[in-house]
C-alpha cells in the first residue's frame, strides 16, 4: 500500500472511530444503562484507537485486499530471489566465477 494510500485509509478509519464514538456518547444520554454487563469472549484484545473492519456487500473487509496485494508483491519477490540464487549457482558450477570473487574479498579485508 502506497503512503497515500494508507493516508486515505488512515483518515477514513479516524472519521469512522469518531463517528462510532458520537454515536455512542448520543445513545448513552439517550437511554439510561441498564443492561447488564455481558461476559468477555476470549478474543484478541483490540488496540486502542483500532477499528473493527466492517463487511462489505461480499463478507470481506477492505483490509482483505490490501493484504492479498501485499502477499502477491512477497510471493513474486521471494519467486524471483530464489531464481536468481539458482541462476547464480549453475553459473558458479560451471565457471566457478563465484568461488573466485569470494576468496578475492576475503583476502582483501584480511578475515
Amino acid at each position: 500500500m502506497s503512503k497515500k494510500d494508507k493516508k486515505k485509509f488512515r483518515k477514513r478509519i479516524r472519521a469512522q472511530i469518531l463517528s462510532e464514538m458520537s454515536q455512542q456518547n448520543q445513545d448513552s444520554k439517550d437511554i439510561p444503562n441498564t443492561q447488564p454487563i455481558k461476559a468477555v469472549s476470549n478474543t484478541k484484545p483490540q488496540k486502542k484507537g483500532e477499528a473493527i473492519p466492517k463487511p462489505d456487500e461480499n463478507g470481506q473487509s477492505e483490509q482483505l485486499g490490501y493484504i492479498k496485494k501485499d502477499l502477491k508483491k512477497s510471493a513474486i519477490i521471494i519467486a524471483s530471489m530464489v531464481i536468481f540464487m539458482a541462476i547464480l549457482t549453475i553459473v558458479d558450477t560451471k565457471t566457478n566465477l563465484l568461488s573466485k570473487t569470494g576468496d578475492q574479498i576475503f583476502n582483501f579485508f584480511g578475515i
